[in-house]
């Protein structure tokens, strides 16, 4: 059986659905929504003055592969233990490595339908709004300038995003990492010997 969603933590760590006997089948994603200010103008009509993206409600789809409802009502369980923590995680479709939506599991209570149950829905909250780009697997570059590419459209910066780490090793003196698309600067005035 194909899991079509990925689950990880904040540190990167990938959620082992199927030792749950779970299976991801899809991520349902509407469409934006926004919360606009408006402002009457002469002659008639309005004008947005400021817009803000909305929180998006996702849906994530998981199939069971237990055969009895007490089974699969105890992975559906299990589920909401490992979500139901109040803290946010990250989904995935499968198909669109690295392009994850940062959630907090929704108020889900497990519905008992029938005496048997394969298939179930859990709802999702994305306060942000948008996806992230992630790449949770580490990149080495070897030379003094390098392209790090970002799939998403929200750009990436290491002092809102933690997961983004940047790791220097190598002898330098007086080390400077320029962002070149935001333009920040790190410095470091001093030496730096190979191997620290």
């Amino acid at each position: 059986m194909i899991n079509r969603l990925n689950l990880y933590d904040l540190d990167g760590n990938k959620i082992n659905l199927e030792a749950l006997g779970l299976f991801g089948i899809k991520l349902t994603i509407p469409s934006p929504s926004y919360t606009m200010d408006t402002q009457k103008i002469d002659g008639g009509g309005s004008i947005v003055v400021n817009k803000e993206l909305n929180p998006r409600s996702l849906t994530a789809d998981f199939m069971t592969v237990e055969s009895t409802y007490e089974d699969s009502l105890k992975q559906k369980y299990d589920l909401y233990a490992l979500l139901g923590s109040g803290k946010e995680f990250y989904i995935e479709e499968s198909y669109r490595k690295g392009i994850v939506w940062k959630c907090y599991l929704d108020n889900w209570t497990p519905e008992i339908i029938g005496t048997s149950v394969s298939t179930f829905s859990v709802p999702l909250t994305c306060l942000q709004g948008y996806s992230e780009t992630i790449n949770f697997v580490k990149k080495t570059f070897t030379s003094e300038v390098f392209t790090f590419k970002n799939e998403g459209n929200v750009i990436i910066d290491p002092r809102k995003h933690a997961e983004t780490k940047i790791t220097f090793s190598g002898a330098s003196s007086n080390l400077t990492i320029t962002n070149n698309t935001t333009g920040d600067s790190f410095k470091y005035y001093g030496d730096i010997e190979d191997g620290e």
